[in-house]
């Protein structure tokens, strides 16, 4: 099922270019001199740190708290550009452009071209795709190794080229070493493979080849952070907190950081404390099994949300959104609130083909799961969103061979 494009490379050009005007623009419109939000702050003093030679600490001490990956990018940045937020921006901005090429390039392997390339053209222009690509945060660097592995693992999945899995293996040692999140994600392959290769052996071992290169490309700083705590530590060990925010006394669900009796933590390591916290996280929800479930279907409404939460607190018992800013119900509700009806669309129609896109269910499966049992925001759901928008591009393509059957064709 395709559409009939002519110059097709033209257009795959003209989108990419589109995509870094797009961004550059927005970029221009800020203020590139000053940083947004907590985890910026964070991510320029780890860099700055680094290159004073103080290594990937924090201020407090914590050495492990942050994966390392995006501190070492903007070191980088900043050893060739001088402490620059505006040149680090513009790097991102090529990055993003260019995760817009590999979304197409997943799109053809998985479904077909005209489904890569609306997906493509849709990842131009989504708004948090854009806004994203101008924060110093780790999701633009995130989602171009997470697309990266999957696309080589998609590859590996046509070609059985040994290589590809070692490829895909690297490329999400790198997204986990980006954001911590994705690192438990791995088994989960295994059962990608088994179900869809007809030599389970073979998939077995393939899979250990994919394991294997995972842990090897980190295996860097897993050894660094073993030397520093002397404990296993594959990612961080912001984990312990992230769970306990997410299910304490005072929780809605969201990401709001709330502070806790330091007394408890005053002579714990670093890892000791993340242990305490997750310990914390699941004494309130043995004391609060109810308080659980309610925390959890919260949080998979924020998870799926069309706009953002601005700001919510509890009164009287009952969670309750305040400042809710009307431009961003607008830019949801023409962004993701169109995006969202094409995607449940297209995992209907794409159902005879799941295994094909079974990797993409699980992610998006596995991104809902984590988010119900630590907190959920709308930015939880971003880097899944190349994702969403390639199934959503496969049922908008089905509605538009549905209704102009002339322009089908066996290929673009």
């Amino acid at each position: 099922m395709e559409l009939r494009i002519k110059n097709l490379k033209l257009i795959i050009v003209f989108i990419l270019l589109l995509s870094f005007l797009i961004r550059i623009a927005y970029i221009l419109t800020l203020d590139n001199t000053l940083l947004t939000g907590p985890d910026a702050g964070m991510y320029d003093k780890l860099a700055a740190n680094f290159l004073s030679g103080k290594g990937l600490i924090l201020n407090d001490g914590r050495c492990s708290f942050r994966p390392c990956l995006f501190p070492l990018f903007l070191a980088g940045v900043y050893s060739l550009f001088g402490h620059s937020y505006l040149a680090a921006k513009i790097i991102l901005a090529v990055i993003s452009s260019f995760t817009c090429l590999l979304i197409y390039w997943l799109g053809k392997e998985s479904f077909n071209k005209s489904t890569g390339l609306i997906a493509m053209g849709i990842s131009a222009i989504y708004p948090k795709f854009v806004y994203y690509s101008a924060q110093l945060c780790t999701e633009t660097l995130y989602m171009f190794f997470l697309v990266l592995s999957f696309l080589f693992l998609i590859k590996y999945r046509h070609s059985l080229f040994f290589f590809h899995i070692m490829l895909a293996g690297m490329f999400f040692a790198l997204a986990s070493l980006t954001r911590s999140i994705l690192f438990a994600f791995f088994p989960l392959v295994l059962i990608w493979l088994v179900i869809g290769m007809k030599s389970k052996k073979k998939a077995f071992m393939h899979f250990l080849v994919f394991a294997f290169t995972i842990l090897l490309t980190m295996s860097p700083w897993i050894g660094r952070n073993y030397r520093l705590h002397h404990a296993f530590v594959p990612t961080t060990t912001e984990g312990g907190y992230s769970f306990w925010i997410g299910s304490n006394p005072l929780a809605t669900g969201g990401g709001h950081c709330y502070s806790s009796d330091s007394t408890a933590f005053d002579k714990l390591s670093e890892v000791d404390r993340d242990r305490l916290y997750y310990k914390m996280g699941f004494d309130y929800i043995k004391k609060n099994p109810s308080k659980f479930i309610q925390l959890a279907f919260n949080k998979f409404l924020r998870f799926w949300r069309i706009y953002p939460h601005q700001r919510d607190e509890i009164k009287k018992g009952v969670i309750v959104d305040l400042r809710i800013d009307l431009k961003y119900v607008i830019i949801g509700g023409i962004s993701f609130g169109v995006i969202l009806p094409f995607f449940i669309f297209g995992l209907i129609v794409s159902m005879f083909m799941w295994r094909k896109v079974l990797l993409f269910h699980l992610l998006i499966v596995y991104y809902t799961l984590i988010h119900m049992m630590f907190f959920a925001v709308t930015r939880s759901r971003a880097v899944i969103m190349p994702f969403i928008i390639i199934i959503a591009s496969y049922g908008v393509l089905v509605l538009l061979c549905g209704f102009s059957n002339n322009h089908l064709s066996e290929g673009i």
